[in-house]
């Protein structure tokens, strides 16, 4: 059994689940262990739509900030290589991951994780990127980018883009899915997996 909390100001002892005290207002419980309980609060109250949801939320955010680095920001054409790569990698563990987790928080912590892990790694191709741009070019020798709708000379110094207006949203959606694909596929992939080990 748990001892009754005790205001340090007034000396009022409140209940075991009081987390301010009834005479004066003032906190029984420190912010950071106030803070974890209701996080935990939140999480075990989560309903499978609502994960669902959040998890759509980040992947349009991530999917959002992949088409900015792809028609943007990147000066080598190889670089989505691994920008293709790290979004894919990612992905493919939560699909093949998901059904190993039993409870909502956990899907929803790996959900976190994974798409903390995709960001990360995608603003370290970028800074891979234009470290590469500074180390390989000057302004006699420009790095040529050319996809679909975009093209970019570039140098550490210079920089001559040619964009077509409106470009963002369809490679955004092209990234959105590709990252749907792939998650499907290592679901059905370790379902596939399970099915033949049984």
């Amino acid at each position: 059994m748990s001892e009754k909390p005790v205001c340090h100001r007034c000396g009022y002892m409140g209940p075991e689940d009081a987390l301010y005290c009834a005479h004066c207002g003032r906190a029984l419980v420190p912010l950071g262990i106030r803070l974890t309980r209701s996080i935990n609060l939140i999480l075990s109250n989560l309903s499978p739509f609502h994960i669902g949801f959040l998890g759509l939320v980040i992947s349009v955010a991530i999917s959002a900030f992949a088409a900015h680095l792809v028609v943007m920001e990147l000066s080598f054409p190889l670089s989505l290589v691994p920008l293709a790569l790290v979004i894919g990698c990612g992905y493919a563990y939560l699909g093949w991951q998901w059904n190993e987790l039993l409870t909502n928080r956990s899907r929803l912590v790996r959900i976190l994780l994974v798409y903390v892990c995709i960001g990360l790694c995608l603003g370290a191709v970028w800074l891979v990127d234009r470290r590469l741009l500074s180390l390989l070019s000057d302004r006699s020798h420009m790095v040529v980018y050319e996809i679909p709708g975009v093209y970019r000379e570039s140098s550490s110094t210079i920089r001559h883009m040619s964009v077509e207006s409106g470009i963002l949203l369809p490679y955004g959606l092209v990234v959105m899915a590709y990252c749907v694909m792939i998650a499907i596929a290592g679901f059905l992939v370790h379902r596939a997996s399970k099915r033949q080990s049984k």
